[in-house]
């Protein structure tokens, strides 16, 4: 991890249920972070968004198999 990496992150995640299908929306915030920690904070976001499309993408995988 980048070592201004903010220490502490919020995410809260929900899930909301629209004709047949779920949509996972994760939201994350930088807390008690300093300027240069959210500074690097938003610069990792796209990676972070990345991450988490990619765990759904296996994920959607894996449920189509099952």
């Amino acid at each position: 991890m980048h070592e201004k990496w903010p220490l502490t992150i919020l995410s809260t995640v929900t899930f909301a249920e629209a004709n047949g299908k779920t949509t996972v929306t994760v939201i994350w915030i930088p807390v008690d972070a300093t300027e240069s920690e959210r500074k690097t904070f938003e610069e990792g976001r796209e990676s972070m968004n990345a991450g988490w499309s990619g765990t759904f993408d296996r994920l959607d995988d894996y449920l189509a198999q099952a």
